[in-house]
């Protein structure tokens, strides 16, 4: 799932600050995780996403 979700980043302000649920969970579907599983585990690999960005400094002009 996380690399399904990885590509639909939201920045703000030069930063990563979340993912586009909306798409995550249409593309997850695509892949065969129903949608309820997808919407369990979003919050997680969303957090997992954001935490990773910031410690490789992307977004940070770095």
């Amino acid at each position: 799932m996380c690399e399904v979700a990885g590509s639909q980043l939201r920045w703000a302000g030069g930063r990563v600050v979340g993912v586009d649920l909306a798409a995550v969970l249409a593309l997850g579907e695509a892949v065969g995780i129903p949608r309820a599983v997808t919407a369990r585990l979003a919050p997680f690999v969303e957090a997992g996403l954001v935490a990773g960005a910031a410690k490789q400094g992307q977004g940070k002009g770095e």
